[in-house]
């Protein structure tokens, strides 16, 4: 009988530890698989990205709004760190130099200019990250009131809930506002070669003598334009043309003269890029009129677009519809489909310009803040500009576009060099173009090539938003001999094609 109670006891001596010891291990298994419960932090607003200097934030916190910001690399945004405002920095020593080596037009003898590029580069670079890091240390010192500024990625958990490193943030109303970043092609073998994007050609310290300019657009244009001004030999690769979605008369004149300084490959298809690291030398092989070539250089730009930012917030965490690729689906009033949340420029696919974002939070402050009955947003005529040399410039919609439309209009193509400034600026090249309604001679869109083209297009830009007609533009009195002038020429010639 006691051998049986001393079993028993053992038993159960067993069995009461074993169990302890599940319950042990259970707990531990519980810790490391489930995380604690994180702590969530409450805010009136939550800003995903820091676009535009991150001024958006600011009005909100000024107004007395709890604020959150968030960016994953250095505040200020595309514009400031590596998109439009380095750019123009890096082009206009290349329209000096530029200036300089056409000198000879003049009868100007310049002795063989030349540029510090690793210098040029260090000192644009110092000065955006000085402009960054005093917003920056703005924002971390306190001195903002009402705003937390928090340094890294943003993750949807959900609709309302982001995690930044490690915390949980919430908040009625979130801004995306995530930009982009530069796009790259599925080209053989280009993984294994040190190529450089827009954002690295803004960095480069090395100016290479003969540059590979993979594909078109603004980007490409603007930096091949700069490279080959600085003695670069540039070669660009494209498929039908430099620009897209330009107005068909205005891509022929610009193409006719930037051909005059750089090599335009056309209807090419890539095969692969090689890369011989002991000189420095890339090979790319090609098509181009179903011609099997191959071009070798010391320096390759890949500009083929941009990438939008979307895609690295977890967005299937939400229910927020998405449509192209990543473009976040929006309302007239830049809401999303999820009550509260709204994506501004690139995310939402509306506009890609600098230009439109300043438009859109201007729009969107006196909503968030409900000072304004709420309204759709509705955007002017929106201007566009390529600052190569010659710049390029526009402000609504293509003669094409029209065409396809159906809408009658009238037009008229003045020359520069039908100009009283020809003779002094002596270009075989520059056109305004003025398109005007046939029903009611209003001023519908406008186009330019030329050096100024990003300053000329601003009056064009301002008859359009006040509905000018022919008449009001023929009213006006242009300063003569100025650049202008050729806007009213242009008109007074439309006149005639007006019935």
């Amino acid at each position: 009988m006691s051998k049986l109670l001393g079993l028993t006891r053992s038993f159960f001596f067993v069995l009461i530890f074993d169990s302890f010891y599940f319950i042990l291990r259970l707990n531990y298994i519980l810790v490391i698989i489930i995380p604690k419960k994180k702590n969530m932090k409450t805010y009136d607003y939550i800003i995903i990205g820091s676009g535009w200097w991150a001024k958006l934030a600011r009005w909100l916190a000024d107004a007395g709004k709890t604020v959150a910001i968030i960016e994953k690399d250095k505040l200020g945004g595309t514009c400031l760190n590596r998109g439009c405002i380095p750019s123009k920095m890096f082009i206009h020593p290349a329209d000096v130099m530029q200036e300089i080596r056409e000198s000879k037009l003049y009868n100007i003898s310049v002795w063989n200019p030349s540029v510090d590029f690793a210098k040029l580069s260090d000192e644009i670079n110092a000065e955006i990250w000085k402009t960054s890091d005093s917003i920056k240390n703005n924002y971390e010192s306190g001195n903002v009131k009402n705003l937390e500024f928090f340094h890294g990625a943003a993750s949807f958990v959900e609709n309302k809930i982001v995690e930044v490193n490690g915390d949980l943030l919430t908040a009625e109303n979130i801004v995306i506002w995530v930009g982009s970043r530069p796009s790259v092609p599925p080209i053989e073998w280009l993984a294994d070669v040190p190529y450089m994007t827009s954002t690295g050609a803004l960095k480069n310290k090395k100016l290479p003598k003969k540059l590979l300019v993979i594909w078109w657009g603004y980007i490409a244009v603007e930096l091949g334009h700069a490279y080959g001004w600085f003695w670069s030999e540039v070669h660009f690769f494209v498929r039908s043309g430099l620009v897209w979605a330009v107005d068909r008369e205005i891509k022929d004149e610009f193409e006719a003269e930037f051909s005059e300084k750089y090599h335009i490959h056309k209807n090419i298809k890539f095969n692969k890029v090689e890369f011989n690291k002991n000189t420095w030398e890339y090979t790319l092989y090609y098509n181009e009129n179903w011609e099997e070539l191959s071009i070798s250089g010391d320096g390759l730009l890949i500009a083929t677009g941009i990438k939008i930012n979307s895609d690295t917030l977890n967005l299937d965490n939400t229910d927020l519809n998405i449509w192209r690729i990543w473009n976040i689906e929006v309302n007239n009033s830049l809401e999303t489909n999820v009550d509260g949340i709204y994506a501004i420029w690139d995310c939402n696919g509306n506009h890609f310009f600098r230009h439109s974002v300043n438009f859109e939070v201007e729009y969107l402050l006196p909503q968030l803040l409900e000072t304004e009955v709420k309204s759709d947003i509705k955007y002017p005529p929106m201007p566009w500009a390529i600052f190569s040399n010659p710049q390029v410039a526009g402000v609504g919609k293509t003669e094409e576009e029209l065409i396809t439309e159906w809408v009658e209009y009238f037009k008229w193509v003045n020359k520069y060099k039908n100009s009283a400034m020809w003779d002094a600026l002596r270009s075989e090249y520059g056109m305004v173009k003025l398109l005007f309604s046939k029903q009611d001679q209003t001023l519908l869109w406008a186009h330019i090539v030329w050096p100024e083209a990003s300053n000329m297009i601003h009056m064009l830009i301002v008859f359009m938003n006040f509905n000018a007609t022919l008449s009001d533009i023929l009213k006006t009195v242009f300063i003569h001999p100025a650049l202008p002038e050729n806007i009213r020429n242009a008109a007074r010639k439309a006149k005639i094609n007006a019935k």
